[in-house]
């Protein structure tokens, strides 16, 4: 997990994978990272996510996430989050540290006000 300025990953396992290699969690040097679990697989982001400083862009769309973690807002580069078609009923407070988020696409979740 080591790039000089720029690192995209995406990771799209959709048969048999049970769960997220931890080790993801400490590839500080990437900026775009697209996760897609099977059903039922991905329900959390671990508090490890907070170690992705270089993180702009995080899309989770296609998962059964609940939540999203309070270590988001410590994902001060980001700038883009997506995390349609999963089941989230509200965003963390932390989201208002985000200064750079212009994209969020949160459809189909089961957002409250």
């Amino acid at each position: 997990c080591r790039a000089e300025n720029r690192a995209d990953l995406i990771c799209v396992k959709l048969e048999k994978e049970t769960a997220v290699d931890p080790s993801l969690w400490h590839c500080r040097h990437v900026n775009n990272l697209k996760l897609r679990m099977p059903p039922g697989v991905l329900t959390q982001l671990p508090p490890n996510l907070a170690h992705l400083k270089s993180l702009t862009t995080l899309i989770v769309s296609h998962n059964s996430l609940t939540a999203l973690p309070d270590e988001l807002g410590k994902l001060l580069l980001l700038k883009n989050l997506e995390f349609t078609d999963n089941k989230v009923e509200r965003l963390p407070d932390a989201m208002q540290n985000l200064e750079h988020l212009e994209v969020v696409d949160a459809c189909r979740n089961s957002l409250q006000d």
